[in-house]
């Protein structure tokens, strides 16, 4: 949930989750983002350039739904202050990684907060 480097921006050139989801990738795991700040057509210069360098698949992993990815995902990394995360319904048996301090899902059994 989040793939840019803060909250209200598309500038993914600092962010260290784009590391994590290539090596994640290359692992074998299948990923998806959702981050609605991110949209590959508009996305332009050094900011174009480092996602076709870094993660030139992001087209494919981006899903324009967060609760789809929610509802699929087996684990999900919180990576964006983004206040619409709060309101995210997380099923039972999910894993959280939350890398931001989000109060709302720590009492969730999976949950683990680190990074703040």
């Amino acid at each position: 949930m989040g793939i840019s480097f803060k909250a209200g921006t598309d500038d993914l050139r600092y962010s260290p989750v784009v590391d994590v989801i290539e090596k994640l990738i290359g692992k074998g795991f299948e990923v998806k983002v959702y981050d609605k700040n991110v949209h590959i057509s508009r996305l332009i210069g050094k900011n174009k350039s480092f996602i076709k360098e870094f993660l030139p698949h992001l087209d494919k992993l981006l899903t324009e739904d967060m609760q789809e990815v929610a509802d699929w995902a087996e684990l999900i990394v919180l990576n964006s202050g983004d206040k619409m995360f709060r309101e995210l319904k997380v099923g039972g048996g999910k894993e959280i990684v939350d890398l931001v301090k989000y109060p709302e899902f720590m009492d969730l059994p999976g949950y683990e907060g680190i990074l703040w």
